[in-house]
């Protein structure tokens, strides 16, 4: 995981999980974070031409991975898709389907269950 806030970094490196400070926007922190050999990669940048620019420079590295991004807009997708990204989920879908997993486990639905696609 690249992430460009220091405190979170820290956080997270504290708890054991493999994050380091980085620009995913910059190709050679790409590189270095092992996406030219990663198996998928996901992309969740809340700048929209960052965004654009993570998903150009890693479909480059990563030829046949999958690329799963978030866009804030459904507006976004088909730019993201020209660009290389294998899904889209736009943030307001996110949202939404959120909202219908709670709703089904308040219901007594598993949350396991509800969450399946």
């Amino acid at each position: 995981v690249l992430e460009l806030d220091p405190r979170l970094v820290t956080e997270a490196q504290r708890d054991g999980l493999p994050v380091v400070f980085g620009d995913a926007s910059r190709r050679a922190q790409l590189e270095e974070a092992g996406v030219p050999s990663c198996r998928a990669v996901v992309v969740t940048v809340g700048e929209p031409a960052a965004t654009r620019r993570i998903v150009s420079l890693a479909r480059s590295l990563a030829p046949t991975a999958p690329i799963l991004v978030r866009a804030h807009q459904v507006s976004e997708i088909p730019e993201l898709e020209r660009l290389g990204a294998t899904e889209v989920v736009p943030a307001e879908f996110e949202a939404s389907i959120e909202l219908f997993v709670r709703m089904l486990t308040r219901l007594g639905v598993p949350r396991h269950v509800a969450r399946v696609q």
